[in-house]
């Protein structure tokens, strides 16, 4: 074998060696997307979950005075924690984030109020008690949830556990179309506007 030979199956050999070597961590680098991908959703799918539970409490047992502040500041943290992981799934796969969602805006609206059609929305913790409006905006809110839970799940009822097959591109698809389209916020003050004006 002359000299040129041998360096030519040398490089060969090393060229090799770095292939499988790059493919190897290109596969491992794939893999750990997907598992972080995985745990993303499952924690996202259970936080929705839990929330909706928490707002299915405070309708159906309509709690007064400190159990009422109790139970609203349980589920705002809730609220708060789906806020903060929808601001971060843009991050983690479409490198830009802080994206404005309905969850936060509803935490918002709860928390500190707003105005909305030149009627002023108080704070829901305002007097220690739901009135007929805030119930109208937390049934909304709860619609809400429970389609963004059908959605991620492709059913049309509650289901308690995940589907495991979402792939990012329905996840985002789900995400875009229900919780990351503003018009969904305004249904919330708009059912709370509407149950004003059927009360008055």
């Amino acid at each position: 074998m002359t000299r040129f030979k041998k360096i030519g199956v040398y490089l060969f050999f090393c060229v090799f060696l770095l292939s499988i070597f790059f493919n190897y961590r290109y596969y491992q680098t794939i893999k750990e997307e997907e598992q972080q991908f995985a745990y993303l959703f499952t924690d996202f799918y259970y936080e929705v979950d839990e929330t909706i539970d928490s707002l299915e409490f405070l309708l159906t047992h309509d709690p007064e005075g400190n159990k009422l502040i109790d139970s609203m500041v349980s589920f705002l943290n809730q609220l708060t924690r789906i806020d903060f992981m929808l601001r971060r799934v843009p991050y983690y796969f479409f490198s830009e984030g802080g994206v404005s969602n309905s969850v936060g805006a509803a935490a918002n609206y709860i928390e500190r109020g707003t105005k909305h059609k030149g009627q002023f929305i108080p704070p829901f913790l305002e007097d220690g008690r739901l009135n007929g409006q805030e119930r109208a905006f937390l049934q909304e809110l709860n619609s809400f949830l429970l389609q963004v839970q059908y959605a991620l799940n492709g059913l049309e009822k509650r289901s308690d556990v995940p589907i495991r097959d979402l792939d990012k591109v329905r996840f985002d698809r789900v995400l875009t179309e229900n919780v990351y389209n503003e018009i969904h916020h305004y249904r919330f003050l708009e059912a709370y506007v509407k149950e004003g004006q059927g009360s008055n």
